[in-house]
């Protein structure tokens, strides 16, 4: 069965899971979790009702040929996209100032305890 991979991943976003829980509480592993967000196929229909009983929506929410393009979702998705982006390059940011830093103190450290040398 196809289901909306984009809009799982959303549903697990909104509802704070990582992809372990909710292949915990579906009782298939993390590898068919993934699989099944990137390939947008569930296989069983057990593991369709345990997914959607998990996220508490139905089965047509989440199933591609019942489901109408959300516009809403998919631009959700592209903000929590750029948001991690630059919350990574902040971090990145950060470090490399820090870096900077370091590498400064350091050099003038090693400035500083170098001996002089004095020819006549």
């Amino acid at each position: 069965m196809n289901i909306d991979g984009p809009k799982l991943f959303l549903l697990l976003k909104r509802k704070n899971l990582t992809i372990g829980q909710l292949a915990d509480q579906i009782g298939v592993s993390r590898r068919t979790v993934s699989k099944i967000l990137n390939e947008g196929i569930i296989k069983t229909k057990s593991h369709l009702k345990l997914l959607v009983q998990a996220l508490g929506i139905t089965e047509e929410e989440l199933l591609v040929d019942a489901a109408i393009p959300n516009k809403e979702a998919s631009e959700e998705i592209i903000q929590i996209s750029k948001s991690e982006y630059e919350s990574l390059r902040e971090i990145k940011d950060k470090y490399q100032q820090a870096e900077i830093k370091r590498l400064k103190e350091e050099n003038e450290r090693l400035a500083n305890d170098s001996p002089v040398s004095n020819k006549s």
